[in-house]
């Protein structure tokens, strides 16, 4: 069964700028095989080792928003459905499958939140810093020193859960209601403050706070009708 027309989020057509992002992307990731030359071997470096420009670096921004939101539209859905998820053979699926939503959702968002070398964490990215930080916590509605306790434990669970796996006991999976709503406040702030032109920038991902929100959204209502659709009913006594 499709899902409803009304689920849809439908992104602007794409250019060749995207296909050609796209390209240089998936030729950073797989790579030629080839060990490459140093400096002093060739003067023009390969395609993915020139340095992004502010625009381009808004672009990766964006892209690690959408991911983020992705997983977490995902793994939300998964919490909804989990007591419907069978105790049989196709069980161990499903919880790896929500498992893996969680590792991401956090490995994006510390790119953005947690890890200040990042290229892509707002210190890095925003022009007035001393501006943003207050506004993000009055956003959030958190004192620093609680906001500060709060990137620790999301950081603290991607270093040693998921980048690593170290000797703690006790694996504390953090909420990310927080982690959330600073995505959405990020993205709002380069639409409006750092972007001349989010449309030409982000397109196809979401351009508005508008779009982000019906974005997620959608991902949300996808997941929810793909689970509906494939796990049997839960059972009443």
């Amino acid at each position: 069964m499709p899902i409803p027309e009304s689920c849809h989020y439908v992104p602007p057509p794409l250019d060749s700028r995207f296909f050609l992002f796209c390209r240089k992307t998936g030729s950073a990731l797989l790579g030629s095989g080839k060990k490459a030359k140093s400096a002093k071997d060739e003067d023009i470096r390969r395609p993915w080792e020139q340095e992004m420009n502010r625009t381009e670096r808004f672009r990766r921004v964006a892209l690690l928003m959408a991911s983020f939101l992705r997983n977490l539209a995902y793994l939300r859905a998964f919490k909804d459905v989990h007591a419907r998820i069978p105790m049989d053979w196709t069980r161990d699926f499903w919880i790896t499958q929500g498992g893996n939503c969680t590792d991401i959702a956090v490995l994006e968002w510390c790119k953005l939140f947690a890890d200040r070398a990042d290229k892509h964490h707002w210190s890095r990215i925003v022009a007035d810093l001393d501006a943003f930080k207050p506004s993000l916590l009055a956003r959030l509605g958190m004192e620093e020193a609680a906001y500060s306790d709060y990137v620790t434990s999301v950081r603290r669970y991607r270093d040693k859960f998921v980048a690593h796996l170290d000797s703690d006991n006790v694996m504390d999976i953090p909420m990310l209601d927080i982690a959330e709503r600073a995505v959405f406040f990020y993205h709002q702030h380069l639409t409006t403050q750092e972007v001349s032109d989010p449309l030409q920038v982000f397109r196809p991902l979401p351009s508005s706070s508008a779009e982000l929100t019906l974005y997620f959204e959608h991902h949300c209502r996808a997941a929810a009708h793909t689970y509906n659709e494939v796990l049997p009913p839960l059972r009443t006594i």
